[in-house]
């Protein structure tokens, strides 16, 4: 089955499973990219929004351990993609606008 796209063996099973993951922000974070796979490119967000490299937000988002220490976001940044998210809804309200405003 699928659930927003992701293929799930079990969606009851993965909705609860979520519910758990997004009281966090980095579980959700990564849950939320994994969901947006092949929707939203990695590489052009982290240079667009965060303007930095794909690999420095894969690191962050994966919580991986550079020079012996475990990299995560700053609250800024868990503020900026999440704003970087309102962002390109906006401009998906837009552009579903105008396709139906369009004759």
């Amino acid at each position: 089955m699928e659930y927003y796209g992701k293929k799930v063996a079990d969606v009851e099973r993965y909705k609860e499973s979520r519910k758990g993951a997004i009281l966090y922000k980095d579980l959700a974070l990564m849950l939320q990219f994994e969901e947006l796979d092949k929707i939203i490119n990695v590489s052009k967000f982290s240079k667009r929004f965060m303007h930095k490299s794909q690999s420095w937000f894969a690191q962050r988002t994966s919580g991986m351990t550079i020079n012996g220490e475990k990299v995560k976001f700053k609250p800024d940044e868990y503020a900026r993609i999440a704003e970087s998210f309102r962002e390109l809804a906006r401009q998906l309200n837009q552009y579903a606008d105008e396709i139906d405003a369009a004759e």
